[in-house]
């Protein structure tokens, strides 16, 4: 499909779905929503808490390490790797869980023992971005887009994950940054060179798009056909947010050294999403990482992954803090489930499976950081929680339902989608105060 054919489809469906870019000086101020804004960073495959902030010694579960490490009130797996498997000189450029801690333990909440109830892929993600194992229940950062954003031009953005809206608000979903510098400028012949030629003058292309809105309102006024008209207004309104967004294009892109290629990635769209947020666009945003469904090779595969997924995280809240964004973001990281407690095989190259007790990641202006919530027995069972205290031992089960109850509460969703978007009964847990 051609750019041009492209960018018509999604004016018509009344979907934004490319972000123009300017950079801007750090100390720019947002001209529409001023926060907070919500990132939500899924695992895609389902992680292994056992090789994250949740670890044990159990030789069953845990074939790497044979201590536990701890900082602050937090454990870690201190699962490492070598430069090498990287392409590295040092194993300064990436973060392992150990030094993520060490940056930032004083942020992070961890909840661990977290019951999803689900073995199945698009269900855990469904739970982790919804808080619900039934349909019908719009991500997270859909709630978040109705209830503070519908008057920005891209709300809701998603570099995947689940992110379904059930139309409460618009959705972008971004694939590629390559595609959105093209789309960026569409005047300009060349938009990844800062020297580039133009199809036509800026005059002339003003007066374009001003031949183009007056033609626009007469086939309207013309028209009585309400779907029709509808799509026209949909076109309508992209091209006024085309308008709105012309001011911005892609920041300088962060390149990681090495074989970093999947943190790099997270990074990038972490980078988008941030600066959609300062130009006041943007409420929320889905960003995500592959490569976490071990069912063999697991203890490569799933250390390395990790350690990408860390070092993208720790690229994305190093740019919050450089862009002095720290008061004004959540981060919420999770997967689809756990791994089994125990492995498939003998052997060296042998995985583990799908298990329903995972953990999640929490960042954020109103998280209590250097925290743990809930924990895990030695057989890997999700261990309750008082309701009261959140201490382990009593009558609650830490489930994303909780979770996502006392994160709509935090985020202050607005009533109406309370009430049209049920959450399943559960005893209420302070998590967040």
């Amino acid at each position: 499909m051609k750019r041009r054919e492209w960018m018509n489809l999604a004016a018509l469906v009344g979907a934004s779905a490319a972000l123009p870019w300017l950079s801007r000086p750090i100390n720019a101020q947002p001209t529409g929503f001023a926060g907070p804004y919500w990132i939500f960073v899924t695992a895609n495959g389902g992680w292994d808490p056992r090789f994250l902030f949740d670890p044990t010694l159990n030789p069953e579960q845990n074939r790497i390490y044979t201590e536990i490490g701890r900082i602050g009130n937090i454990a870690f797996a201190p699962i490492d790797a070598t430069p090498d498997e990287f392409d590295l000189e040092s194993a300064d450029a990436y973060l392992n869980p150990e030094r993520f801690l060490q940056r930032y333990g004083s942020r992070l909440m961890v909840l661990n023992g977290v019951d999803t109830s689900t073995n199945n892929h698009d269900t855990g993600k469904q739970a982790f971005t919804s808080g619900s194992l039934q349909s019908g229940l719009p991500a997270m950062g859909a709630l978040l887009a109705a209830t503070y954003g519908l008057e920005q031009p891209l709300p809701f953005i998603s570099f995947g994950g689940y992110d379904k809206t059930y139309n409460v608000a618009p959705l972008s979903r971004i694939e590629s940054t390559g595609l959105l510098r093209d789309l960026a400028a569409p005047n300009v012949i060349s938009p990844s060179n800062e020297d580039s030629e133009r199809y036509h003058r800026d005059d002339v292309y003003a007066r374009i798009r001003q031949a183009q809105e007056e033609r626009l309102e007469e086939l309207m006024a013309e028209q009585r056909l309400p779907k029709i008209v509808q799509s026209m207004q949909g076109l309508k309104e992209a091209r006024l947010t085309d308008r709105n967004l012309a001011a911005l294009q892609l920041p300088e892109l962060i390149d990681l050294p090495g074989n970093l290629g999947a943190a790099e990635s997270l990074l990038r769209s972490g980078q988008l999403a941030l600066e959609a947020f300062r130009a006041g666009l943007s409420v929320a945003a889905n960003l995500n990482i592959g490569g976490f469904d071990t069912h063999g090779n697991h203890d490569t595969n799933q250390r390395r992954n990790l350690i990408q997924l860390l070092t993208g995280v720790g690229g994305i809240i190093g740019e919050i803090e450089r862009l002095g964004m720290a008061d004004k973001v959540y981060l919420v990281i999770g997967s689809d489930f756990g791994r089994t407690p125990h492995y498939n095989g003998t052997n060296e190259g042998s995985g583990k499976d799908h298990w329903p007790i995972t953990s999640t990641l929490l960042m954020g202006p109103k998280i209590e950081g250097n925290r743990v919530i809930g924990a895990t027995d030695d057989g890997q069972q999700a261990m309750t929680i008082d309701p009261s205290s959140l201490e382990v031992g009593g009558s609650a089960r830490l489930t994303p339902t909780q979770i996502h109850a006392a994160l709509r509460k935090l985020a202050g969703i607005d009533e109406r989608l309370l009430q049209g978007f049920p959450l399943m009964s559960g005893e209420s847990l302070p998590l967040f105060g």
